[in-house]
C-alpha cells in the first residue's frame, strides 16, 4: 500500500502540471477548445493521459490503477467531442498493445462513459459551478460503485479499502483540475471583458464630447432640406438629390444616436417588456424587408423581462437585420425562436448566411469592429451593452459557409 500511493500521487502531478502549463503559457480561446479536434488543450491532455498510463500505480500483478479517466473526462466536458473520442482511441490502442487482456473491458466501459458524457455535456455547460461539481461527483461515484461491485463479485473484497483510497484521490484530482479550468477560464473572461470595457469607455468619452455639438446643426440642416423637398418648383432630379441628402443625414443621426447609447445609459426607468409581443411586431415589420428570405418563427407567449422597450427593440432589430443582410447573396431561411429556459428568456436568431471567420468571431461586439463594407461597428456594441445592463448576455456561434447563431439570454420576470 505504501509503495502504491507515491505512484498514484505522481499520476496526479502528471495531470495537473500539463493543464497548469497550458493555461499559464498557451491558453487559447474557449471556442477553439470546443471546436478543434487537436487544440492545444487536447494535446496537453493527451500528454497527461500517456504519462498516467506509462507510469501506473501497481498494487499487485492483478491490480494496476491509474488516473486515465481524468484527462478523458476533461477532454469531453471542456473540449470538443472529437478530442475526447481521440483520447479514448489512444487509450484503447495502448490497452490493446500492453494490456490486451483488459481491452474489451475498457472498450465497453469507455463506450458507455463516452455516450453518457455526451448526454451530460449540454446540461453541464449550462450549469453553474456548484451543479458542475455535483455532476462530476455523481458521475465518478457511479464508476467507483461499479468497481466495488466488480471486486465483490470476483471475490477480491480485501482490495475494497484500497479502492476507496484510490477513488478518493481520483475524485480529488477531478475536482482540482475542474476548479483549475473553471478559474482560469473565469480570469480569461474577466480580462476580455476588461479590455472591452476600456474600449467602450474610450468611445464614451469621445461620444460625450462631440455628439451634442454635431447633432444640433444636423437637425437644423435636415429640417431646411425637408422644407425645400416639399417645394413644387423643384425638378424631380433636384428632389432626388434632396431626398438622398436627407437619407444620409438620417444615417448620420442614427450613428450619433448609437454613440449616445454607448456614452451613457438611458435614464428611462426599467419596466416590464413583453418579448413575445416585441418579436411578433418586428417579424411583421421585417417580413417585407427581404423577399427572398423566409422567416421561420417559434415564439412562446408571455415572455417578459425588465428593461426599456425601445432598447430591446433596438437589440433585436440590429441582430435580425444583420442576419438578413448576411443572407442577401445567400437566400434561405432565418430562424427566430424565443422560449423559457429555467429562469431565463432565451432568444435564438439563426441565419443561413456566409458566416463569420473565427478570428472575427471573438471581436463581435467591440466598438468600431464590423464585417460590413458600410458598417460603423457601433450597432452590435450598443446591443451588447444594452443586454449587459439588463443582466443578460449574448453568445455568438458561426461557421463560414453555414451561417451564424446569436443567442440572447435575459432574466425572466413574472408579471
Amino acid at each position: 500500500m505504501e509503495e502504491t500511493l507515491p505512484h498514484l500521487l505522481n499520476n496526479v502531478l502528471f495531470i495537473v502540471f500539463p493543464v497548469l502549463f497550458y493555461f499559464i503559457f498557451l491558453n487559447e480561446e474557449d471556442t477553439a477548445r470546443q471546436t478543434r479536434t487537436f487544440s492545444k488543450f487536447a494535446i496537453f491532455l493527451l500528454i497527461a493521459l500517456c504519462l498516467t498510463m506509462f507510469f501506473p500505480a501497481e498494487y499487485s500483478d492483478a491490480f494496476i490503477y491509474d488516473l486515465r479517466i481524468v484527462p478523458i473526462l476533461m477532454a469531453i466536458l471542456y473540449g470538443s467531442r472529437l478530442s475526447g473520442l481521440s483520447l479514448i482511441l489512444v487509450m484503447l490502442f495502448y490497452t490493446l498493445l500492453f494490456q490486451h487482456s483488459e481491452f474489451y473491458v475498457y472498450l465497453g466501459n469507455y463506450t458507455v462513459a463516452f455516450i453518457l458524457l455526451l448526454w451530460i455535456k449540454p446540461r453541464y455547460i449550462k450549469a453553474d459551478r456548484f451543479k458542475r461539481f455535483i455532476i462530476v461527483t455523481l458521475f465518478y461515484l457511479a464508476i467507483a460503485i461499479t468497481r466495488g461491485v466488480f471486486l465483490i463479485h470476483t471475490g477480491q473484497v480485501q482490495q475494497l479499502p484500497l479502492l476507496v483510497i484510490l477513488s478518493l484521490i481520483t475524485w480529488f484530482t477531478i475536482l482540482a483540475v475542474q476548479l483549475l479550468i473553471e478559474n482560469m477560464d473565469k480570469q480569461t473572461r474577466l480580462k476580455r471583458e476588461l479590455q472591452h470595457n476600456e474600449k467602450v469607455d474610450a468611445v464614451s468619452q469621445l461620444a460625450a464630447s462631440v455628439t451634442h455639438e454635431v447633432k444640433n446643426p444636423l437637425t437644423t440642416v435636415k429640417g431646411f432640406l425637408q422644407i425645400l423637398h416639399e417645394k413644387d418648383y423643384l425638378s424631380d432630379k433636384d428632389k432626388s438629390y434632396l431626398r438622398l441628402s436627407i437619407d444620409e443625414l438620417e444615417r448620420a443621426e442614427s450613428i450619433i444616436q448609437n454613440y449616445l447609447s454607448l456614452s451613457k445609459p438611458q435614464k428611462d426607468p426599467y419596466g416590464i417588456v413583453d418579448i413575445s409581443s416585441v418579436l411578433q411586431n418586428l417579424i411583421k415589420l421585417l417580413a417585407t424587408y427581404q423577399q427572398n428570405i423566409q422567416l421561420v418563427t417559434a415564439v412562446e407567449p408571455d415572455l417578459t423581462v425588465k428593461g426599456i422597450k425601445h432598447e430591446v427593440q433596438q437589440v433585436l432589430l440590429n441582430i435580425i437585420k444583420n442576419g438578413m443582410e448576411a443572407m442577401r447573396d445567400h437566400p434561405g431561411q432565418l430562424y427566430i425562436k424565443a422560449m423559457r429556459r429555467d429562469s431565463d428568456v432565451v432568444i435564438t436568431i439563426k441565419d443561413q448566411g456566409k458566416g463569420i471567420a473565427k478570428n472575427d468571431l471573438k471581436r463581435i461586439g467591440e466598438p468600431y469592429f464590423t464585417t460590413k463594407k458600410n458598417g460603423t461597428g457601433l450597432g452590435m456594441s450598443v446591443s451588447f451593452e444594452i443586454v449587459k445592463r439588463m443582466g443578460g448576455r449574448i453568445t455568438v456561434h458561426s461557421e463560414l459557409g453555414y451561417g451564424t447563431i446569436f443567442t440572447i439570454e435575459l432574466p425572466l420576470t413574472n408579471l
